[in-house]
């Protein structure tokens, strides 16, 4: 039985029914595993007088033939699928559900006039890659609205624990500014280091709960959920592929190098961004990972200047990562596990700690880049911002500058040679490190579980 927990997509989903006009469908787009279907059922059962679920992945010919044979017949086509499936279905009353759809192009092809019909709700569920590669002569209607869906954020991950309070506790520290007791900022690391070891897939997370909160007991679940995104990217990335696995094989080499930057020769010799361009939006539009780009110009948006030729690569669930460079490098896993269970954020250049703070943020839709400034002087980087965010602002535009750093012992000098090179660009500054809230100036320095308050 599926493991149902508390994900914050479910009130989009009512949000989404109860505000739309009339019969509508939704696009629900994540990588695999990140719990699409199970909270798709969830809201059809509860929401819905009944819901017709269809997975493409397992669906019968019949079945398949129907959405061929009477495309323009719709009565008869909903009446094929009621009774296959034995769901009576009831007019702007019930849900119909395609899952992997990315595996069945005409149920895609047939959507603008399932929703132009108006007697249902339709929800469309899809490995993103995997839907983008199969849209081709199809014409979307423009009543499909989509919603993206990530793993488990810190808050979903501990709402599960039984955390609930305690978030909402962090929350008003960091508006507040001030920091917690020291026994409660202790305990707020170990949640937060739990939470980097496991991950927020689904399936890991309940197997850590099912397994009374024993952390050594997930790895073989994650590294399941490792071989499924390699089979996918092998599936559907066509000429692509060996160039994917290559670039999504390296990214815990990529990021335990100190610049952590991708280096396009590692990929394939001779390579550049110009060859591998479309690897890159490949792996991007799959969410597996979390891409982020070098911006050189803060006066304008930063997305219309950014540099694709300097990128990062960060793995999109920062537990599987781990498992990652597990399974490419002889280490071993009880080892690991309690370096970082103790709080030894510094190991491997800082990599898990990185990936954690991109994959929060993007869990907090934030689009990430980066910023490094080379002085020809003295022949090396004298700034480095490991992470910079927009305020979103067209007229307004400013950037927030975020340096994380992995042990109690560090300096401000990068970040405060930004700052004062682009001090009216800029809305605020922090620093993410393993300490409790403090101030310094004119930077907030928050610890790494505060990051879900940006």
């Amino acid at each position: 039985m599926e493991n149902l927990f508390k994900r914050k997509i479910y009130d989009q989903l009512v949000k989404w029914k109860t505000t739309r006009n009339g019969a509508t469908a939704m696009l629900i787009e994540g990588a695999p595993g990140v719990g699409k279907t199970t909270i798709v059922k969830e809201f059809g059962k509860n929401e819905y007088k009944s819901m017709l679920y269809i997975d493409f992945k397992s669906a019968s010919e019949k079945v398949k033939d129907a959405f061929y044979e009477h495309s323009h017949e719709l009565d008869i086509l909903l009446m094929i699928l009621s009774v296959e499936y034995g769901v009576k279905l009831y007019p702007r009353a019930s849900l119909v559900v395609f899952d992997n759809v990315h595996h069945f192009t005409r149920a895609r092809q047939l959507i603008k006039h399932l929703v132009a019909d108006g007697r249902y709700d339709y929800i469309e569920i899809g490995f993103t890659i995997n839907i983008y590669e199969n849209v081709k002569d199809i014409l979307i209607p423009s009543e499909e609205n989509s919603m993206e869906m990530f793993p488990m954020d810190f808050e979903e991950f501990c709402w599960a624990l039984g955390y609930n309070v305690f978030i909402d506790f962090i929350h008003e520290h960091f508006q507040n500014q001030t920091p917690l007791y020291e026994y409660e900022h202790e305990k707020a690391m170990l949640l937060f280091n739990q939470y980097m070891l496991i991950g927020g897939m689904p399936s890991s997370v309940k197997k850590f709960i099912d397994n009374n909160w024993n952390i050594f007991t997930i790895e073989e679940e994650k590294q399941k959920l490792l071989s499924i995104y390699k089979r996918e990217i092998g599936s559907f990335a066509k000429n692509y592929h060996h160039k994917m696995l290559s670039l999504f094989n390296q990214i815990p080499t990529f990021l335990s190098s100190k610049d952590k930057r991708v280096h396009f020769s590692s990929i394939k010799k001779g390579e550049n961004y110009t060859k591998l361009f479309r690897t890159f939006d490949w792996l991007e539009d799959s969410n597996m990972v979390i891409e982020s780009y070098s911006c050189v110009n803060f006066k304008t948006y930063m997305n219309k200047n950014e540099n694709p030729t300097m990128i990062k690569c960060y793995l999109g669930d920062t537990g599987l990562l781990i498992s990652h460079l597990l399974s490419e490098k002889n280490i071993s896993e009880e080892q690991l596990y309690q370096e970082i269970l103790n709080n030894n954020l510094s190991i491997y250049h800082g990599m898990f700690l990185e990936n954690m703070v991109a994959q929060m943020l993007t869990c907090n839709h934030h689009k990430l880049y980066f910023y490094t400034h080379y002085n020809e002087k003295s022949h090396r980087n004298d700034i480095s911002i490991d992470i910079l965010l927009s305020n979103g602002l067209l007229l307004k535009h400013k950037v927030i500058p975020i340096v994380i750093k992995t042990t109690n012992r560090y300096s401000f000098t990068s970040l405060e040679r930004f700052m004062k090179k682009y001090a009216k660009n800029i809305a605020q500054a922090y620093v993410i490190h393993p300490n409790n809230l403090m101030k310094k100036d004119e930077i907030l320095c928050i610890p790494p579980y505060m990051t879900i308050c940006l």
